[in-house]
């Protein structure tokens, strides 16, 4: 139903976007370090089409574009060293705790978090599709599971495997992490190792690793329902699961797109790591960022980096789950260095910590946003995407109810939402509350003044003087 979705949204353009599928990129043309053409390769029939544009924006996982134009990139893991993160490089944590276990070296690497499919599966008997044993399955992969079940750390199909209701009958299916509790499960649907040369990897040499995590996924299920060993009130309680018969039904009711959590990463003019979830004493969050175009709240979220090892029991190597306070998203991350004309808002500059908080669709989305109206902007004002006004691009966004600033109490519908969002950013507010109501002070209107030069010593709520210091200090056209 997402991709019936997606495709309407591209008919209601009245024809403006042209989607290609089942293209290969080949080519990336750069004059002056200015990214001009792309050449693209139909997989079917082979025909080459040109495009040319102004400004590009490489909206895939892996940063295939972006690559292959020559903007500099990172793989795999900094250590610790790097950028001085706590949870940097190769390290052993429990799930949602934030001491790091024996065996935490903090070295950096190439190895990758594990992937996934995303599966739609149903119990509606009438739209159940049975789930079919996959062509190439080892039953060796796992043996994991089946200690997990010896052990009784596992009586249930959702003790190895997420279970999330979605409308309609349908329940989408996601890897678990081993709970500090029971220590289960010690693998699920990630298959890791296998994928770590995927980042940089070609379409073509891509397939293999697809293939081997499609078959592994597949496979887990059917284990579950089917195997011998696995008990039978395990088997009867996954056998109420198969894929939904509306679900991809030109695709064997399965995705076509692979969970890739992590590509490369552009090394852009900012690059956000685990240190700005820091909070600040002085302003009871963290740190403001006047060229905010979004915000995090998800924690810092890697999945496992290694195949599980009984020598550190209840956990995966590099997978935890730690929380922090909301903090923004700085324009930079999305310009890479030494390249002109392309926009980056999913392979963005990021440590492989922060990466690991930013990786959510909700902040993909945001920024995707924020990239067409950067690319408006550089075209129309005739300027580089490094060299835009970034205090317009934010006045656009928030206007649009885009989020620069976390507030606990800003509705979407305040009528003053984007003066507080906008100024947000600059320092209006200390801590997390817009508190629009409240009656300033002298003090207060002074402290704010010294943390937003001009702005107006207008007397009244906080309301009042975000109405007037929008007027006087936002932008005021495109």
């Amino acid at each position: 139903m997402a991709e019936k979705i997606f495709h309407d949204l591209i008919g209601s353009t009245g024809g403006r976007v042209r989607l290609l599928l089942s293209h290969d990129l080949k080519k990336a043309t750069v004059r002056s370090n200015q990214l001009t053409a792309i050449l693209l390769e139909d997989l079917k029939t082979t025909a080459r089409i040109e495009v040319r544009a102004k400004v590009f924006v490489d909206a895939t996982y892996e940063g295939d574009l972006a690559a292959l134009a020559g903007a500099p990139f990172r793989t795999g893991r900094e250590g610790r060293s790097e950028f001085n993160e706590p949870h940097a490089g190769r390290v052993y944590v429990k799930f949602r705790e934030n001491q790091l276990l024996p065996g935490s070296t903090g070295e950096g690497d190439q190895a990758v978090q594990g992937y996934c499919f995303r599966f739609h599966v149903t119990n509606v008997p009438e739209k159940r599709i049975p789930i079919a044993r996959p062509e190439g399955m080892n039953r060796a992969d796992y043996q994991a599971t089946i200690e997990d079940i010896r052990a009784g750390r596992v009586k249930r199909f959702r003790d190895v495997i997420q279970v999330y209701a979605m409308p309609n009958g349908r329940f989408e299916l996601n890897s678990d992490h081993p709970h500090p509790d029971t220590g289960a499960p010690s693998e699920s649907l990630d298959l890791t190792e296998d994928n770590w040369s995927w980042p940089t990897a070609t379409q073509a040499q891509r397939r293999k690793p697809y293939q081997r995590i499609l078959t592994h996924n597949v496979g887990l299920i059917w284990f579950l329902q089917n195997d011998p060993e696995v008990p039978e009130s395990i088997r009867k309680d996954a056998q109420q699961w198969g894929w939904h018969r509306d679900e991809w039904p030109t695709n064997n009711h399965m995705p076509r797109q692979v969970y890739v959590r992590q590509g490369r990463r552009i090394v852009g003019e900012v690059t956000l790591t685990e240190l700005d979830a820091n909070v600040d004493p002085k302003l009871g969050r963290t740190a403001l960022r006047n060229d905010s175009i979004a915000v995090i709240e998800w924690a810092f979220d890697p999945h496992g980096h290694h195949k599980y090892d009984p020598a550190h029991p209840g956990v995966r190597e590099g997978y935890f789950f730690v929380l922090h306070e909301p903090f923004q998203v700085p324009y930079g991350i999305l310009v890479p260095k030494k390249i002109d004309g392309l926009l980056v808002p999913v392979a963005c500059s990021a440590s492989h910590v922060a990466y690991n908080a930013l990786r959510m669709e909700p902040v993909f989305m945001a920024l995707g946003e924020a990239s067409g109206i950067a690319a408006h902007l550089a075209i129309t004002k005739r300027k580089q995407l490094r060299a835009i006004p970034v205090p317009l691009l934010q006045k656009l966004l928030v206007e649009r109810k885009g989020v620069i600033t976390f507030f606990e109490d800003l509705p979407f519908d305040d009528p003053d939402f984007a003066a507080f969002q906008w100024l947000g950013a600059r320092g209006l507010n200390l801590g997390y509350r817009a508190t629009p109501d409240k009656v300033l002070t002298k003090d207060d209107r002074a402290a704010m003044r010294t943390r937003i030069p001009g702005i107006p010593d207008t007397e009244g709520t906080m309301r009042e003087l975000a109405r007037a210091a929008y007027r006087s200090l936002g932008p005021k056209s495109i």
